[in-house]
């Protein structure tokens, strides 16, 4: 407790906006600071995002502009309310305090700021800033002797925090709400216990759709000279109808190779 009533002996000037003493100078220029590099992240992620999504031509021209600039006043909300709450503490407590430099600013503008942003979202943001909590606790341990250095330690964190999502997602109710459909988004609907049935007879069908499709006339391609396009697209074609699977795995329409590297965009 000794620790968190600690003061420390200077202004925000000093150790927080150095580069002008003006705290509402300070506040603005964080602000247009954080719209611009903001703006710079979700406009490419979104525009990718549809891309791959195959997005409509609607959704280009009504949602596409109003989902980036909600992002992106989520994100600039944040930063500018952080150094805003920074000088406020300053100036209602008459010093510093070891938790309200860090912890007492982030918290009032991190809860302001996640009300603006989209609500399906939002448990994707849960998850990330999650593990980025745990590996930062993880390094502030290491940085002040508390824990032995391990290597590879973040790998191993990241593991380790990856699978206790992945449990509570399998359990009964273990996930709810934002964080469950954040992950159904990402690891897909099949990775859901209640979603096991059929598993082994599709796995003993696979074999017996994949000869039939080979025997069904017209199936076959005219032969011409192989090019490389069409070489490429008979390997990947063979991969991904006629790789390995497990009889227990619950994606049915593919293989376990192409299940493992499909790609799914953040929505």
């Amino acid at each position: 407790m000794a620790a968190f009533s600690k003061s420390i002996p200077h202004n925000c000037y000093e150790i927080g906006h150095t580069w002008t003493p003006s705290c509402t100078l300070s506040t603005l220029q964080v602000t247009a600071g954080a719209l611009e590099v903001s703006f710079k992240i979700y406009a490419p992620l979104y525009l990718i995002a549809a891309i791959l999504r195959r997005r409509k031509k609607e959704y280009y021209l009504y949602r596409l502009l109003p989902e980036i600039l909600q992002s992106t006043s989520f994100l600039t909300t944040n930063g500018g309310l952080y150094i805003a709450f920074f000088c406020i503490l300053r100036r209602i407590l008459g010093r510093f305090y070891s938790w309200s430099a860090g912890f007492g600013a982030a918290l009032p503008a991190s809860y302001l700021a996640i009300l603006l942003e989209r609500k399906s979202r939002r448990g994707l943001l849960t998850i990330y800033m999650a593990n980025l909590a745990t590996e930062t606790i993880f390094r502030m341990a290491v940085a002040r002797g508390d824990i032995k250095p391990i290597k590879h330690g973040e790998v191993l964190l990241f593991c380790f925090t990856a699978s206790l999502f992945m449990f509570f997602f399998r359990c009964k109710d273990g996930l709810k709400g934002f964080a469950f459909s954040a992950l159904k988004f990402i690891v897909g609907k099949e990775e859901i216990p209640t979603h096991s049935f059929l598993a082994e007879a599709t796995y003993v069908k696979a074999p017996e759709r994949a000869s039939l499709e080979q025997e069904r006339p017209g199936a076959q391609p005219k032969k011409s000279r192989a090019s490389l396009a069409v070489l490429t697209r008979k390997l990947i074609e063979s991969v991904c109808k006629h790789g390995p699977r497990h009889r227990c795995c619950k994606h049915y329409e593919d293989n376990c190779i192409s299940y493992c590297v499909k790609v799914r965009i953040l929505s």
